[in-house]
């Protein structure tokens, strides 16, 4: 019961360093793209600096059970995202000025 609580402990100060790196991620976009990075900016940032998810704080989560007791392959479990165009970042890379 104690290690369950102490892991809760540590996932919630895991996550709230993650909402930290995530602030100064997009700090360091908005500092390079001041000084002139902008092509290709957001995609070398965030492939050079991945954050992970953050990790689920509720008890239920951490106990095992029956269900969780079998392993699974995460590739198995991960549905592919949808890819998105046409945001102002997409038109700015794909056609901005330097295009």
């Amino acid at each position: 019961e104690e290690s369950f609580h102490e892991a809760i402990d540590f996932a919630h100060r895991y996550n709230e360093a993650r909402e930290r790196a995530i602030k100064a991620r997009w700090e360091l976009l908005v500092h390079r793209q001041a000084v002139g990075f902008t092509v290709g900016n957001h995609a070398y940032v965030h492939n050079a600096f991945r954050i992970p998810d953050a990790l689920s704080v509720k008890l239920d989560d951490l106990i095992p059970n029956d269900d969780t007791m079998q392993q699974t392959i995460p590739s198995e479990t991960v549905t592919p995202k949808k890819e998105k165009f046409g945001d102002q970042l997409d038109w700015w890379q794909r056609i901005g000025r330097w295009k």
